[in-house]
């Protein structure tokens, strides 16, 4: 089968950031699958990774972009996606979000060459973005929310990656099929050593969806009383990188972005992962790559939001949910807990989302 893949953000584990597409590609293409690969990376020059027919658009973007500029960025791919996914024999395609316009590439790709198209939905967007108050325009909206539908009312197949997620789209799609693959982990099964000093990372977006103000709070609260006993550091770049790096210093240390194989090792030498999302269940309905990279690693995972992650950490004790009234106390009692049983929960967790399994769930949605 010839496979059309688009995915704006591709990356590779080399560069860093999320790689669910670079794993989910390479599980079709070693079971014979031909596929092109439609994205925008300025770090990655190869026209080709093992089989896989790279097709990069090069076009500038960053998180710290306002919406204008994001915007452009997103119409200047979807209409240079489009024009190359058109040049292409191909038996099938297979889009990503977000932005949602790539969406609409496919949509017209199935539209243009008579041939079916699936739909990964990362987010629930525009949901999320309203939810929150960043996107106010009510014909914008309602745009977005049309564009939503003709897109689900078109594809053979739609993949989220949460339960919630699912529950959701079922009650806007009629009778479609909808497929639930999380994000997965890339378990390390080298033995893991224990400092005496409790180490935390933070490896993510600084964005306005992570809650600044718990991460600074965060921080100020291991600076001012945890000295001697942990260690935080923070990968990641966005919005406010600055002011988190202004504010690491002592035992808080601001790393910046890191490869995907760089943070993963960093995560294996650290005993807790800590994921920071905004007060928003409709955000917490995603499936966010850190929380399965410190399971990979054996980490104690560290939240303060709620959904269903927060219901996984709980039901198998494999961590804790932070509040700010009650942070020190909380944190003297998880660098006095049991590490090594909670870690052995942890890895025993990240088996049931292994990348060998959840590729060859994807194998199963193209091959039926």
């Amino acid at each position: 089968m010839k496979i059309l893949y688009i995915h704006q953000y591709f990356t590779t584990p080399e560069i860093g950031g999320a790689t669910r597409s670079y794993h989910l590609a390479h599980a079709l293409q070693n079971e014979g699958h031909e596929v092109h690969l439609i994205f925008s990376n300025l770090k990655i020059q190869e026209k080709e990774i093992n089989g896989i027919q790279l097709h990069n658009l090069s076009i500038p973007y960053q998180q710290k972009m306002g919406f204008v500029k994001r915007a452009l960025t997103f119409l200047r791919f979807a209409i240079k996606a489009y024009k190359i996914g058109k040049s292409l024999d191909i038996d099938k395609i297979y889009a990503t979000s977000t932005p949602l316009t790539v969406g609409y590439v496919g949509l017209l790709l199935h539209k243009k060459k008579n041939i079916p198209f699936l739909f990964e939905v990362r987010d629930l967007w525009p949901k999320v973005p309203e939810s929150m108050g960043i996107l106010k325009n009510k014909l914008l909206l309602k745009f977005a929310y049309r564009l939503e539908r003709k897109i689900f009312t078109n594809a053979e197949k739609i993949i989220v990656l949460s339960s919630p997620m699912k529950e959701y789209y079922s009650k806007i799609t009629h009778n479609k099929e909808i497929e639930v693959i999380p994000n997965f982990c890339t378990i390390n099964k080298n033995q893991k050593s224990f400092n005496k000093t409790f180490s935390i990372v933070y490896a993510g977006s600084l964005g306005y969806a992570n809650d600044i103000e718990f991460l600074k709070f965060f921080i100020r609260t291991i600076k001012q009383h945890f000295q001697d006993e942990i260690v935080l550091r923070i990968l990641g770049e966005g919005q406010y990188e600055n002011e988190i790096s202004s504010l690491c210093a002592s035992n808080c240390q601001f790393v910046g972005q890191k490869s995907k194989e760089e943070t993963l090792r960093i995560l294996h030498q650290s005993d807790a992962n800590l994921i920071s999302f905004a007060n928003d269940p409709w955000l917490w309905t995603g499936s966010p790559n850190k929380f399965f990279d410190g399971l990979g690693a054996g980490c104690i995972s560290l939240i303060n939001f709620g959904g269903w992650i927060k219901e996984e950490i709980e039901y198998h004790q494999i961590g804790y949910y932070l509040k700010k009234d009650t942070l020190v106390a909380d944190l003297k009692s998880i660098i006095n807990s049991n590490r090594t049983i909670t870690q052995a929960k942890t890895l025993e967790l990240a088996n049931d989302y292994s990348k060998e399994i959840m590729g060859k769930r994807i194998l199963s949605i193209f091959e039926k």
